[in-house]
């Protein structure tokens, strides 16, 4: 009895991990992650997952019937690509069916890290550097907030890539990526880049007359406290 309750609360416990947990085990370690998906067959054989405590990218051509705003459950081996964790190859999967899909999390250019790594993300009130026509197949091209510089990588299987580089400034949202020591927003599709919309209110902070904070965005500590 004793022996059949310690392995039921083994099983309890794996079940239970979080991707929060299972992104600080070792490379080469198999792990199962259950979350919701990111995206589709746009960015080809790999999907983003994350739950409520992060995200982590799967690998596998098995994958290919996984759309955005599906539920899964993945089996897989950790592996470090380039920089970006992953499940890969990911040997199995469950899809338990379409859920409200993840909302992307508004940041600022600074504050893209590890820690939100894998994750559905939206950069607001930023512009491209380059000017002109983005190219055919993959590509990175950069955008910024007019003091720091961030990679935007285009996916030649997405429907961005050939299409005219906005002048002004945008909303963009896609999966925080890595490769190798730059972090990078994904796109998905075309749609993922708008025109940016200033909001109808701002606050303009100012100190003994001097503005300090206008017309930005400013994340402040990691959690929100009232």
């Amino acid at each position: 009895y004793l022996l059949l309750l310690f392995t039921l609360s083994l099983c309890f416990m794996s079940q239970a991990q979080t991707i929060s947990d299972i992104r600080n085990l070792s490379i080469g370690t198999s792990v199962t992650v259950r979350g919701v998906v990111s995206n589709g067959t746009e960015l080809g054989a790999i999907r983003y997952v994350q739950d409520e405590t992060a995200g982590i990218a799967c690998y596998g051509t098995n994958l290919s019937s996984i759309a955005v705003g599906d539920s899964i459950t993945a089996t897989g081996v950790l592996f470090d690509f380039g920089g970006l964790l992953e499940l890969s190859p990911t040997t199995t999967f469950t899809n338990h069916g379409p859920v409200i899909p993840n909302t992307p999390i508004i940041i600022p250019i600074s504050s893209a890290d590890e820690l939100l790594e894998s994750q559905l993300i939206r950069f607001e009130n930023v512009t491209f550097v380059q000017t002109g026509t983005i190219a055919a197949g993959n590509s990175t091209v950069q955008i910024t907030d007019g003091n720091n510089t961030f990679d935007v990588r285009i996916n030649g299987s997405t429907n961005i890539d050939g299409s005219a580089i906005p002048s002004g400034p945008v909303t963009i949202t896609g999966l925080l990526g890595q490769y190798n020591t730059n972090y990078q927003i994904i796109p998905r599709y075309i749609s993922d880049i708008v025109a940016y919309v200033a909001p109808q209110w701002e606050i303009n902070v100012k100190i003994n007359g001097t503005t300090v904070l206008n017309n930005g965005s400013y994340v402040i500590g990691n959690t929100g406290n009232n």
